[in-house]
C-alpha cells in the first residue's frame, strides 16, 4: 500500500512539475517598443506641443498655469502667450541673420501643402500623427507614420549603406540598441 501511494504522489508530483511555467524570459526592448504610438495625448502640454514645443516655452506656460490670476483667461490665451514668448523672447534671439530672413515660414512654401508631398526624415518625427513600430525579421524595425503612410526601415544588423542605394526622403537608417534605448 505505501509502494502505490508513493507511486501516486510521485505522479501527481510530476503532474505538477510539468503545469508549472518555466522560467520567465525578460521581454526584449524590440517586443516593448513595437506597437501603435498614438498622438501626444489631449493635455494642455499636449496640445502646445502638437507641432513642436521648447522647454522654454513649457516652462513659461507652466509658470502661466500656476498663477491664479489667469485662471479666469481662456486656455488658448494662455498657450498663444506661452507661443509668443517661446518663438519671440527664446527662439528668434538664437537664429542667425540667415534663418531670420526666412523666418517665420511661409506655409506657402510648404512642399507638403503645395504639392502634397510627404514630410523628410526630420519633419516625420515630430509630425502629429499615428506611429506603428514593427519588427521585420530579426534584424529590421519598420516605422509606419500615419501621414502618407510612409515607411523607415531601421537595419539592426550593422550593415552599412549600399553604395548604389537611392536617395529617398526619410534615409537609410541604422539602428542598435543600448539597454532599452534605440540609437539610430
Amino acid at each position: 500500500m505505501a509502494i502505490a501511494n508513493s507511486r501516486v504522489c510521485s505522479v501527481l508530483l510530476i503532474i505538477l512539475l510539468a503545469c508549472i511555467p518555466g522560467p520567465v524570459q525578460a521581454q526584449s526592448p524590440t517586443q516593448k517598443f513595437a506597437g501603435m504610438w498614438s498622438d501626444p495625448p489631449d493635455t494642455i502640454t499636449g496640445v502646445f506641443c502638437s507641432g513642436w514645443c521648447t522647454d522654454a516655452g513649457i516652462d513659461r506656460l507652466n509658470a502661466l498655469l500656476d498663477d491664479p490670476a489667469n485662471d479666469v483667461r481662456p486656455i488658448q490665451q494662455v498657450q498663444a502667450e506661452a507661443n509668443t514668448y517661446q518663438v519671440s523672447e527664446y527662439l528668434r534671439p538664437r537664429l542667425t541673420n540667415n534663418a531670420l530672413k526666412n523666418y517665420p515660414l511661409d506655409p506657402a512654401d510648404d512642399p507638403s501643402f503645395l504639392r502634397c508631398e510627404p514630410y523628410g526624415l526630420s519633419r516625420q518625427m515630430v509630425a502629429r500623427h499615428q506611429l506603428e513600430i514593427r519588427q521585420l525579421g530579426k534584424d529590421a524595425l519598420q516605422f509606419r507614420y500615419g501621414e502618407w503612410d510612409a515607411r523607415r526601415t531601421i537595419y539592426m544588423d550593422g550593415r552599412k549603406r549600399p553604395s548604389n542605394e537611392p536617395l529617398s526622403l526619410l534615409g537609410y537608417s541604422v539602428g542598435h540598441w543600448e539597454g532599452e534605448t534605440l540609437v539610430i
